[in-house]
């Protein structure tokens, strides 16, 4: 039987031995039974030590299941660490996005197509980041595209015909490189044979699984 079960039992005890002890005060049931009394006060005893017991029991068994469950999540947030230092290493930590912010949030305004493979885990979670980071720290007006198919290695490209869409492009460029040490291609344009429009700027984020080479967004330690 469970502790709050048998606590209930105990709870239960201590009423009837309270009404037991109350026959003292009728004197037609005290003269007939005058044993009730006593039986009372010694049921009210023992439910009492019970009650305190299962309690007592019941808090130990909180107290277990609280530091087994925090146990549980300090192993989960030991094993998270580990599971993002080797999946993504390169990701923006707080200091970095505020670099980044520092040198794109000149840019505000800017129209961006972040594009990546949906399917590849590292790259959509990279791409989700960067386009947050983008859009919420940088204030870039960014255009989510999920790519059909993956893509090794990755790129930075703009409208050629955009001015201000080439000096985006640029220091976008040299915050992910210089910032967080991403090996990435371009910034290009004129020599695309579809470049973007609309003076926009395209980053383009290369895929990992499926190659024996690591992405070009992704440098070795």
């Amino acid at each position: 039987m469970e502790l709050n079960s048998l606590m209930s039992i105990a709870e239960a005890g201590v009423l009837f031995g309270v009404l037991l002890e109350g026959t003292e005060y009728i004197p037609p049931i005290r003269k007939r039974w005058p044993a009730l009394e006593k039986i009372g006060f010694l049921v009210l005893v023992i439910s009492l030590a019970a009650d305190w017991r299962f309690q007592s029991a019941i808090n130990e068994q909180q107290t277990d299941d609280l530091i087994k469950a925090e146990q549980r999540l300090e192993n989960e947030r030991q094993a998270r660490a580990t599971i993002e230092q080797y999946l993504h290493p390169r990701f923006p930590k707080q200091k970095q996005t505020e670099e980044i912010a520092a040198r794109l949030k000149p840019f505000e305004g800017q129209k961006i197509d972040v594009s990546w493979y949906p399917k590849d885990q590292e790259a959509n979670l990279f791409g989700g980041i960067m386009a947050d980071v983008l859009r919420g720290w940088c204030g870039w007006k960014v255009n989510i595209v999920r790519l059909d198919v993956g893509q090794y290695g990755s790129m930075i490209a703009y409208d050629p015909k955009n001015p201000q869409a080439e000096k985006a492009a640029k220091a976008l460029f040299a915050a992910m490189t210089d910032v967080l040490h991403i090996d990435v291609g371009g910034p290009d344009g004129p020599t695309m044979s579809n470049p973007p429009t609309d003076g926009k700027v395209l980053f383009l984020i290369g895929t990992l699984y499926g190659s024996k080479h690591l992405p070009s967004w992704r440098t070795p330690e």
